[in-house]
Formats: C-alpha cells, structure tokens, sequence
C-alpha cells in the first residue's frame, strides 16, 4: 500500500510495533539512533512521520519500541546501550522521562503485560526476562535468566494472560508462568518455567530461536 525510509542512508529499520489503542499508530526503533512513531491512513493508503526522535539511544541499535498499553503518547525503547528509556510525546522529547540501566546488556524487547496496565516485559542479550513497573522502570518486580540471549517475548493475549513465549536463541523456546506464591503477608512474584522447546535445529548447524508467536485460533498452540 505504501512503502517509506525510515533510517537515514543503508541504516535498518529494526523494530515495528503497532499501537493498542489505536491501530493506526505505529511505532519504530532504527540503526541510527533513532526511534519514529507513524499514522496510517486506511482510507488513503499513506504513511506519515508523526514524531523522529534523532539521538534517542547512543548507539546505533536501538533494537525496539513498543507503545504503553494504556496510553499511546507513552512510548518505550531499548537499544543496544544497555537502556531502556520511557517517551512522552506530549512534551517536547529532548530526554526521556525515565532511564532504567539494570539490563546488562542490550535490550532486546519490550512488551507490555495485555491487562495489568504498569506491568512491563523486557528481554536482553543478557538473557533474563525481567518483569518491570512501569511506573518507576528501575524497580525490577523479578526476573529469569533463561540460558539464551533474548530476542522475542509475547504474552499470551486469550486464555491464559499470565504466560510469557520467549524465544531465547541458543536456549531454544520457552514459557514462563508469571504469578504470585505464598499467602498475603508474604507473597512473591516470580517467573517459573512451564515448557520448552529445543528440537527447532539442523543438524552439523548453530541455529538461534529468533521469532516465536501464540497461535491465534488455538491459543495453546
């Protein structure tokens, strides 16, 4: 329908997400630093550059970006800087409005919880899940170090929505129960290990779990 430049001379475009509220907001990270947001038109087929945030990350990769669940003035990124950072776009986005600096690595993916609006998933080369509050990124609600770098995470959207599939490559695919144990005055958030999913490989070849989706029609699949 339409075809645009997104990153300045031969840089990637790395990420694209769309938004929850709207589905004609669209959000992407690129290999220049560089986060934009987009407004499709349906009726005219066309696709316009609403925000370009130039120096968003200080390295080249920023791997992703997602839209806040709830509000989609509120946008996400993480780069290859170890950073994830939090957008108004309301105000003028010279700086974010929050930094967190725990992943130990690059950032890889961002998605937010489907229900639990201040709940965050976040994936890293560093190879753990982290669940975040949105509120204050820095607050780490718990994590999991799956054995592999991070480079997809969905949440399960029907049926089960505490269920994480992450495709962890060299660690295969993975889910990840995400809940709470214990009784009221001393419960516990955590991410546990439901399923996993090694065989996806060739033989005499290294392959690498990068993409990994929940089965629309069938949820559990």
């Amino acid at each position: 329908i339409e075809t645009t430049k997104a990153a300045k001379s031969s840089k990637p475009c790395l990420s694209l997400s769309w938004s929850n509220s709207q589905n004609t907001m669209i959000c992407t990270s690129q290999g220049d630093k560089s986060i934009s947001t987009w407004q499709f038109s349906e009726q005219g087929g066309t696709l316009k550059r609403t925000n370009h945030i130039a120096e968003a990350h200080e390295i080249d990769e920023v791997w992703t970006c997602a839209f806040d669940r709830e509000n989609e003035s509120i946008l996400y990124s993480g780069g290859d800087d170890c950073k994830l950072k939090k957008w108004d776009l309301r105000i003028k986005c010279e700086k974010p409005v929050m930094v967190a600096e725990q992943h130990e690595a690059g950032v890889t993916i961002i998605n937010p919880h489907p229900t639990n609006e201040f709940v965050l998933a976040t994936g890293s080369y560093d190879e753990k899940v982290r669940i975040l509050d949105s509120r204050y990124l820095r607050r780490e609600i718990c994590s999991y170090k799956t054995g592999g770098g991070i480079w997809r995470l969905r949440w399960q959207t029907v049926g089960n929505e505490s269920l994480l599939l992450v495709a962890c490559m060299r660690a295969g695919f993975q889910v990840l129960s995400y809940g709470t144990s214990g009784d009221q005055k001393n419960s516990k958030v955590s991410l546990s290990l439901e399923a996993r999913y090694d065989d996806h490989r060739t033989k005499d070849v290294e392959t690498l779990a990068y993409g990994c989706h929940w089965g629309v029609i069938n949820p559990m699949l």
